[in-house]
C-alpha cells in the first residue's frame, strides 16, 4: 500500500512528538527549552574578611569563571532557539533536535563543571574560621 505525502508527514510529527514526549518524561527538554536560572546561594566574599591575596585569587577564579561563562553561554542561548524553532515547524528533524540536544546539555554540563571547579578553588583559599562562616551564609543564612 503507498502511502500518500500527507500520510508520511503526519506520522513523521507523530514520530517526533513521540520522541519528544519520552524525553520530556525523563525530563531532559525541558532543561534544554526552559530559561532556566537556576537557584545558587549567593555568596558575599566580601564580608568574609579575606587578606588581600585570598581576594585577589579569588577575584581570579570569578574572572575564569565569567569568561567561560561568556564563551559557552551564547551558543547556548542560540542552540535553544533552534530547538525551539526545530520543534515548531510543521517537520521537525528529529536527529537535528537530538543534536541540538546533546549539545546544550554537553554545554550546560561544562558550565556547571566550571562553576564548581571556581567554587572549590576559592574554597580552598580561605581558613577554618572562613570556611565556616561561608558554610553558614550558604547552608543556614545570615539571620
Amino acid at each position: 500500500m503507498i502511502m500518500n505525502c500527507h500520510a508520511r508527514t503526519v506520522i513523521k510529527i507523530l514520530g517526533v512528538l513521540a520522541f519528544v514526549a519520552v524525553g520530556l518524561l525523563a525530563g531532559w527538554p525541558l532543561a534544554a527549552l526552559a530559561d532556566d536560572h537556576e537557584h545558587h546561594h549567593h555568596v558575599d566574599w566580601g564580608s568574609l574578611n579575606l587578606s588581600r591575596g585570598q581576594q585577589k585569587n579569588i577575584n581570579q577564579y570569578e574572572s575564569q569563571w565569567e569568561q567561560t561563562y561568556q564563551k559557552i553561554s551564547p551558543q547556548i542561548d542560540k542552540d535553544k532557539s533552534d530547538l525551539t524553532h526545530e520543534l515548531d515547524s510543521p517537520n521537525p528533524d528529529q536527529s537535528h533536535v537530538m543534536q541540538l540536544q546533546a549539545r546544550i546539555e554537553q554545554n550546560k554540563a561544562q558550565l556547571q563543571s566550571a562553576s564548581m571547579n571556581a567554587y572549590i578553588h576559592k574554597k580552598q583559599e580561605l581558613n577554618d574560621e572562613q570556611r565556616a562562616r561561608l558554610h553558614h551564609m550558604m547552608f543556614e543564612g545570615d539571620k
